[in-house]
């Protein structure tokens, strides 16, 4: 159990960062036979992000659910998002100060977009370290 979720503190924080890496390589124009970067795969600002929000907040998140609210996915699902509005928050304080206005469309987006890449990690989270553990039902209800 303890090696599960150690994997998936490893693994789920970096998931969104992957999806975002994959979303740009298919929006961008770079041609199939261009050499396909190893730096394009993941966002490092993304990655930074997320494992500071999985170790700061989602640590102890985890052991209170874990401990008073169960193990249901759409839990993880849920406090995976509001994780993700922490980097938001933390735009908002400090970037919506300019005068250029930039600061709010920056803060727009990361309001957006990181509830959905928390989501993403959260899921994650719950498929590599929880799952199995939680017993059929948990899993056969993420599936319908």
């Amino acid at each position: 159990m303890i090696k599960r979720l150690f994997l998936a503190y490893l693994i789920a924080p970096a998931v969104p960062s992957l999806l975002d890496g994959l979303l740009s390589i298919a929006r961008s124009t770079v041609s199939a036979d261009a050499p396909l970067e190893a730096v394009h795969l993941f966002n490092p600002f993304l990655t930074i992000i997320s494992y500071m929000c999985a170790g700061l907040i989602g640590i102890p998140l985890y052991l209170i659910l874990r401990r008073h609210l169960g193990s249901t996915w759409w839990k993880y699902v849920l406090l995976g998002s509001i994780i993700g509005c922490v980097p938001a928050l933390l735009l908002m304080m400090t970037v919506n100060n300019e005068p250029s206005g930039l600061g709010t469309g920056i803060v727009t987006i990361a309001a957006v977009i990181g509830p959905i890449y928390g989501a993403v990690g959260g899921i994650a989270f719950w498929i590599i370290g929880i799952a199995e553990q939680t017993g059929k039902d948990d899993y056969q209800a993420l599936k319908e």
